[in-house]
Formats: C-alpha cells, structure tokens, sequence
C-alpha cells in the first residue's frame, strides 16, 4: 500500500514508493536502449550497425524485463556484494 500524502488542495494523493520510483527509471532506461539500437543500427554501416543494434536491443529488453522482476535485481545486488566480499578477503 502506498503512502498518501496532501496536495496543496487538501487532496489525498499516493505518494510514489521507492520501488515504483525504481521501475518507472528502469523503464526509461530500456527506452532509451532500444531508442539507441535503432540509432546506431541506422548510423554504422551494414553488418557491425546490425550487430550494435542487436546488442543494445537485447539490453533494453533485459533492462525492461529487470524493472518488472525487482527480486532479480535485488539477487544481482547481493551476489556482488557477497563475490567483492569472498574476493577481497
């Protein structure tokens, strides 16, 4: 359940939670890929512009598909602390 918080106006408003805040940025970001892959396909030239385009494609599709799955990215979270951790000492 979302916090309400008061506008101006009195009226109850839902106040965004860090997780809605979270996934609406992960959103924008597998936009911004895809809106990338289709540039740079666009721009470089035949099989490497392909290639780029593919790559930067698949990034938004993972990053679209994390924003959904938070648990996934909290889990990557976690494994790479624990691997810096095991590494370091």
């Amino acid at each position: 359940m979302k916090p309400k918080t008061l506008s101006g106006s009195g009226e109850a408003k839902d106040k965004p939670t860090l997780k809605d805040r979270l996934r609406e940025i992960l959103k924008r970001l597998a936009g911004y890929l895809k809106e990338l892959a289709k540039k740079g396909a666009a721009a470089l030239p035949g099989f490497i512009g392909s290639v780029v385009g593919f790559i930067l494609k698949k990034a938004g599709e993972v990053v679209g598909y994390v924003a959904e799955h938070l648990i996934i990215l909290l889990i990557l979270i976690v494994t790479l602390i624990l691997e810096y951790i095991r590494k370091r000492f």
